[in-house]
């Protein structure tokens, strides 16, 4: 609007500047004074140049210069006092100054016949200038000329000649004046005219400003394009450019002529503006020239302006005429204004209709909202849809019908089931091709709001309507999604009789309109199924998820039949072992069918094939296929095309036509189908139907995974209780991983342990990829990028679930251990999970990992279910199994040890003693009988001896046979190294300091020594926390005796006052079981240092034969 406002000003000062002196007239003006005394420089140049008198010539050329030093005063005083160099007394002191040089030139040469008279004309200007306002000073100026003028004659003797010359200067002189002065009048009344214009425009263009209706607009339009035009008639219309319907019109000063319309007078300004007759300029048509005035109007017009308005809008055009009972009543000026003024009122016209739009689609909007709340609270559609059509005309002045049209039987036709207005031409009962009269052609209807802005009498005839009742018609689609409903039909007897306004307000009342339809329809549709729906889940509430699978799906085939209304019905489930869906249930079969059906198998191509989607009831997951489809010989199309149904459907059920609902679970997973077939009412299913049936389905498929889901967690309660039977580490580790592949329905399962003390997580068993596998990888505990997905699992016991290679893109995935995969039947990885082992305490002792889901769902990967309920079940079982192994097998080891200790102190100090003393007494007395008289009493003591000796020598391997088989089989060092992995004690170093074995009583006694020890170490650094365990267990050689440190960092503790206390038999113990082979025993300690325990063992000498020798 800014920008045409900014172009008609251009306008107008472009039209009122063209009365004013050109670019070469105001150089004139502005230097006229430079160019007064150049000519005279250039007449003087021009007398010497032919000759003239030298004398005369330089007094020209010193005039000239007099007079440029005058003009170049006058310019440093127009500079510095412009004021007072435009003030009267200024010029008026000028033009003497012109007036004084023109006498002084003409006396200097050539007298009354001097070139030099020509130099008046500038004074006299001068005196135009400001004759108006002093005529004294006018007549002062014309006596001056004439003075010099009878002056130069008397000179000249008063001839004839010269008198003559004289007295023509003097008319001449008089008569510029005069005409100079008329001039110069004319001129200054002309600028205040165009000064007057421009304050009339200036007032029209704020007169057009504020915001009013059309129709007043025009009128107040009309009455100032009529002032700006000086007359009193004229009229101004509005029109629409396609149609030339009359949106307003003004008329003034004029009367119609009878029998004409200002409709007929909108016609023929519409028709002379498209034949280009009406240019943008305006024309003075004469009578009955361009415009027939005297054909519309009874009143006398002699002259006339017709001025197009050029409106920014391309659907609307506005043209204005004034006219005038005088001829040639129009002057120069009024053209130009009223082109200026043209411009105005178009933009004041694109604001006003744009404003009329807004206010038009804001009142739709409102009325839209009002209206969908009653629709939505409607539950009848045929109440909603007469609402619609009354609703329609009400609020469209221009419609003269509305009509709703919904989808016949038969393809692309519809059927009118609501209308208000006029009749449409086409009986109510009868399906017309819509599309036709829309388009105008068999293409679909893709567009959500359709306009025929000209509907002519051979669209009509392509729906049998030989009388067009409309000249323009608007459609919208009624949709709900993807499906269409029908059409709401608007017709208007005008044609272009439609807006983009009313195209957008059809749009959202269509929306409207097919939501509160849908919902309406639904309800009553709700109303006729939910006695069907009771009756389903009243048959749900029947199954029982206790019995069996094949016990399950006969119940719940039954309940379909009979809640659905169907004669028979049967189930297919996917079989994995026999690659497709076999059938498992059926109901109300013939036997002889039913036997046929029993052994079937459904391929999944197959069943892919019947799923197809021209075969879907609706948008609902459910699949009728007619019994022509399973005629492979026979194209689909080409039977539906031979029986003249084109996209439609028969609307009864034949014999051979079933109806498949896909039993799919929430992922998208086919567990199989639902057959029915021989309904009750022998019609074939609607699309509510399709709801009710996959309604069913999904219950199935719930009651489905639910009974699944309780056998696995059968299964899973008979493997926990099968765990806790069994305490053999290794066989426990097979169980494991083969109930774990069992229970998720993997290819394989494995099991790592973690081992805290090197720090790795190490492969224990799987359930089919052989254990070297592994030997040789190291995989240590982080959950650092690269170090491989069981070593995270097992250092932040997050459990991990992969499908297909997403596995690849866990930033701790390391690529490298994959050769197991050629272990595995499907020779990779399509899914795989992880789940840490966690003891009782929250400890994380392992991981279990499971790859690749067999079955229906194998390429789904593992479920939920299987992710979170079974495998963290059975990891948290199986850790807490494992522990209970470690442990039997620990205190089994202790039991064997505390046995083996317990005969072997037996033996030391009863039998061992016992032989010992025998031997001495023996000894004794063989000493007392050894004379040679007693000689054989003697020699039977001696064979006694030597009995008792090797009996001694028995006994002894046998105490050493209940030793402790490690300490005997790999020493004293490994011996100790074990027994600490054994009570989980950590931070041991081992020294051996000798290069060979002790004796081995000698090792035994020091191991229980040591074994004390360490075991006093384990107990006493439970309570610390602020350091790591550090235990050194030294085995030297000092001197001849052999020395065994243990030296732990522990708490320490008052050896004296702990040797007090009657608990403390284990100290006490160590120091007996030192004495026992002859050694010392030192225990250091002080509280907050630590404790050492030293044994020193003398070397031991060979024990020698008793002197039994006889006398």
């Amino acid at each position: 609007m800014a920008t045409m406002r900014q172009a008609s000003i251009g306008r107008t000062a472009e039209r009122l500047d063209e009365q004013y002196p050109s670019r070469l007239g105001r150089i004139i003006l502005r230097y006229y004074g430079w160019f007064y005394s150049g000519g005279i420089a250039v007449t003087g140049a021009t007398l010497f140049a032919l000759g003239a008198d030298a004398a005369a010539v330089h007094r020209v050329l010193a005039a000239s210069l007099a007079l440029f030093g005058f003009q170049a005063l006058m310019e440093v005083l127009r500079y510095f006092r412009s004021r007072f160099y435009d003030s009267v007394a200024v010029s008026r002191f000028r033009a003497e100054v012109y007036i004084a040089a023109a006498a002084a030139l003409v006396r200097m040469v050539g007298g009354i016949h001097s070139p030099f008279w020509l130099l008046f004309v500038l004074p006299v200007a001068f005196t135009a200038v400001y004759g108006d306002r002093s005529r004294s000073f006018k007549y002062f100026i014309l006596i001056q000329i004439l003075a010099i003028d009878a002056l130069s004659v008397a000179e000249a003797g008063w001839q004839a000649e010269a008198a003559a010359q004289g007295l023509i200067y003097a008319a001449v002189f008089w008569a510029l004046l005069e005409s100079a002065t008329w001039l110069y009048v004319m001129a200054h009344f002309r600028q205040e005219e165009r000064l007057q214009h421009l304050e009339l425009l200036k007032d029209s263009a704020q007169r057009l400003i504020p915001q009013r209706a059309l129709s007043e607009l025009a009128h107040e339009a009309l009455e100032m394009a009529l002032t700006l035009a000086g007359t009193h008639q004229g009229f101004l219309l509005i029109l629409q450019r396609d149609s030339g319907r009359v949106l307003a019109h003004a008329i003034r000063g004029l009367s119609l002529s009878p029998g004409v319309t200002v409709q007929d007078l909108a016609s023929r300004c519409r028709a002379m503006v498209e034949a280009g007759r009406l240019d943008l300029v305006p024309s003075r048509p004469e009578r009955g020239g361009q415009f027939p005035y005297s054909r519309y109007f009874h009143d006398k017009i002699e002259s006339a302006l017709a001025v197009p308005i050029p409106m920014a809008r391309g659907r609307s055009m506005a043209v204005l005429h004034v006219t005038s009972p005088q001829k040639d009543r129009f002057p120069t000026p009024v053209p130009s204004l009223l082109d200026v003024y043209a411009g105005q009122l178009a933009t004041a016209l694109d604001n006003t209709l744009s404003w009329e739009e807004q206010g038009r689609t804001l009142r739709h909007y409102g009325s839209l909202i009002e209206l969908g709340q009653r629709l939505l609270e409607q539950v009848e559609p045929e109440t909603i849809l007469d609402q619609v059509v009354h609703y329609v005309q009400s609020d469209l002045p221009q419609v003269a019908g509305a009509y709703i049209l919904v989808p016949d039987s038969r393809p692309d036709l519809y059927a009118l089931i609501a209308r208000s207005g006029r009749e449409l031409g086409v009986p109510a009962p009868a399906a017309v091709p819509l599309h036709r009269l829309l388009h105008g052609s068999d293409d679909a209807i893709e567009r959500a709001v359709v306009s025929v802005p000209e509907a002519d009498a051979a669209r009509w005839a392509t729906i049998g309507v030989t009388a067009p009742p409309f000249a323009s018609l608007l459609a919208a689609q009624l949709r709900v999604g993807a499906k269409l409903m029908g059409f709401l039909l608007l017709g208007a007897t005008e044609t272009h009789a439609f807006t983009p306004v009313d195209e957008v307000f059809l749009g959202n009342l269509a929306a409207h309109v097919a939501l509160a339809y849908r919902n309406a329809e639904l309800h009553q549709r709700q109303r006729a199924s939910r006695a069907r729906l009771t009756r389903i889940l009243q048959e749900q509430t029947t199954w029982r998820l206790d019995q069996s699978l094949d016990a399950l799906l006969e119940q719940m085939v039954r309940s379909a039949a009979r809640s659905l209304g169907f004669g028979s019905a049967t189930i297919d489930l996917y079989d994995p072992e026999r690659g497709g869906y076999a059938m498992r249930a059926m109901a109300n079969l013939p036997p002889a069918m039913a036997a046929r059906l029993r052994g079937r198998v459904l391929t999944r191509d197959q069943v892919n094939r019947a799923l197809h989607p021209q075969f879907r009831v609706g948008d609902a997951d459910v699949y009728f296929i007619p019994s022509e489809a399973r005629m492979v010989e026979v194209d689909w199309a080409r039977y539906r095309q031979a029986l003249g149904l084109g996209n439609a459907r028969p609307s009864h059920w034949r014999p051979d036509d079933v109806l498949l609902v896909p039993l799919q679970r929430r992922d998208g997973l086919l567990l199989g189908l639902l057959t029915l077939d021989n309904p009750d009412d022998h019609g074939r299913p609607t699309d509510d139907d399709g709801h009710v049936y996959e309604n069913l389905a999904d219950q199935v498929v719930a009651t489905l995974d639910q009974w699944h889901q309780n056998a696995k967690l059968r299964q899973l309660s008979e493997t926990l209780a099968l765990l806790i039977e069994e305490t053999e580490v290794d066989a426990l580790y097979q169980f494991i991983v083969r109930a774990g592949a069992r229970l998720l329905e993997a290819e394989d399962c494995s099991l790592f342990l973690n081992n805290e003390r090197s720090g790795v997580v190490e492969f224990e068993a799987s359930s089919c990829i052989p254990k070297e596998m592994f030997e040789r990888k190291t995989m240590p505990i982080s959950s650092a990028d690269g170090a491989g997905l069981t070593a995270y699992v097992a250092a932040t016991g997050a459990s991990l679930s992969f499908v297909g290679d997403e596995y690849k893109s866990h930033p701790a995935w390391e690529g490298r251990f994959t050769d197991h995969l050629d272990f595995l039947p499907s020779r990779g990885c399509r899914s795989l999970a992880l789940v840490a082992l966690r003891n009782p305490g929250g400890g994380i002792t392992g991981v279990l990992k499971v790859e690749n889901k067999v079955g229906l769902d194998a390429n789904a990967g593992f479920t939920e279910f299987d992710t979170t309920i079974l495998l963290p079940t059975l990891a948290n079982a199986a850790a807490i199994a494992i522990e209970r192994a470690h442990f039997y097998w620990r205190t089994g080891e202790v039991l064997v040890q505390k046995e083996r200790d317990r005969l072997a102190g037996e033996l030391h100090d009863l039998a061992n003693v016992f032989h010992m003393g025998i031997m001495l007494r023996i000894e004794k007395l063989a000493e007392r009988l050894g004379s040679a008289s007693q000689r054989e009493n003697a020699q039977a003591l001696r064979q006694l001896y030597h009995a008792s000796r090797y009996v001694f020598g028995e006994l002894k391997k046998m105490h050493e046979e209940t030793r402790h088989p490690i300490l005997i089989q790999e020493g004293l060092i490994q011996a100790l190294a074990n027994y600490s992995r054994t009570i989980n004690l950590s931070g041991v170093a081992f020294s051996n300091g000798i290069g060979n074995r002790l004796p081995i009583d000698v090792e035994h006694a020091l191991y229980r020594v040591a074994q004390e020890a360490l075991s006093n170490a384990k107990k006493h650094f439970q309570g610390i926390t602020d350091r790591e365990i550090r235990v050194e267990v030294a085995l030297r050689r000092e001197g001849s005796n052999t020395v065994m440190e243990v030296v732990d960092n522990g708490p320490g503790f008052d050896v004296k006052a702990e040797m007090t206390k009657p608990e403390s038999f284990g100290l006490t113990r160590m120091m007996e079981i030192a004495e026992g082979i002859k050694a010392r025993c030192e225990i250091h300690s002080r509280p907050g240092q630590g404790t050492l325990v030293r044994v020193t063992v003398p070397t031991q000498e060979k024990e020698e034969a008793l002197p039994l020798e006889g006398r």
